[in-house]
């Protein structure tokens, strides 16, 4: 949630930001993405949200992406 980015994006200098002020999101939204990222891959459906994103226009966000109002960035 600090710097909009994981260790992974980082190295492939990539960012998450927020869909509407395109700053990096906040605790809360990072914290939903997450979720929304964890527990439907716990539930074994996680791979169904993560292809989402292929064919989502005109963003490309997975479902984590839509649920905390994000999107990946290239830098």
């Amino acid at each position: 949630a600090k710097w909009g980015r994981t260790l992974g994006k980082k190295l492939l200098r990539l960012e998450v930001r927020d869909i509407e002020g395109h700053e990096p999101p906040s605790f809360g939204r990072s914290l939903r993405r997450w979720l929304a990222h964890t527990v439907p891959g716990l539930l074994g459906i996680g791979v169904v949200g993560v292809l989402w994103c292929v064919i989502d226009k005109p963003w490309r966000q997975c479902w984590h992406d839509k649920a905390a109002h994000t999107f990946v960035a290239g830098e």
